[in-house]
C-alpha cells in the first residue's frame, strides 16, 4: 500500500478594489472590516489597489448602471502602489508589524472609512491579530 502525501493548496489572491469594496460595504451597512492572506502578499515587488474606475473616483461611478464592468478600462491612475512588505512571522501585535503594511492597512481604512480590526497573517489561527 503507497502512502499519499498531502500538499497544502498555495494561497494567492488578487488586487484589491476598493471602488467595488467601498459600494459593497454601504449598501451593506459594514462598519468593521478583516483582512486576510496578507502573507500571500509578502513577496511581490509591488501591491495595486484600484482605487477609481477610468478615473473617476467612488463617488462619481454611477453603480446603477448595470453595464459599468462592461465599460471599464483601467489605466495606471486606477491604482494606487504600494510596496511589498516582506515576511512577516511570529508577529502578534499592530505595531510591530512592518511599516509599509501598515501603511496598506491605513490606506484602507481612510479610503473606506471603515476600520479593519482583525488582520490575518498566515493560514494559522494564531497567525491573527485582533485589534
Amino acid at each position: 500500500m503507497k502512502l499519499a502525501l498531502l500538499q497544502k493548496e498555495k494561497r494567492r489572491c488578487g488586487w484589491l478594489d476598493l471602488v467595488s469594496l467601498k459600494y459593497s460595504c454601504e449598501i451593506n451597512r459594514v462598519n468593521e472590516l478583516c483582512i486576510t492572506k496578507a502573507d500571500v502578499l509578502n513577496n511581490l515587488s509591488e501591491i495595486k489597489v484600484c482605487k477609481s474606475y477610468n478615473s473617476k473616483k467612488y463617488e462619481e461611478v454611477n453603480f446603477s448602471d448595470s453595464d459599468i464592468l462592461e465599460s471599464l478600462s483601467l489605466d495606471d491612475n486606477d491604482f494606487e502602489l504600494f510596496s511589498s512588505w516582506g515576511e512577516i512571522k511570529d508577529l502578534s501585535n499592530f505595531k510591530n508589524l512592518p511599516e509599509n503594511l501598515k501603511k496598506f492597512i491605513s490606506y484602507i481604512e481612510e479610503y473606506l472609512s471603515i476600520p479593519i480590526k482583525i488582520i490575518s497573517l498566515g493560514p494559522e489561527r494564531n497567525q491573527t491579530i485582533i485589534r
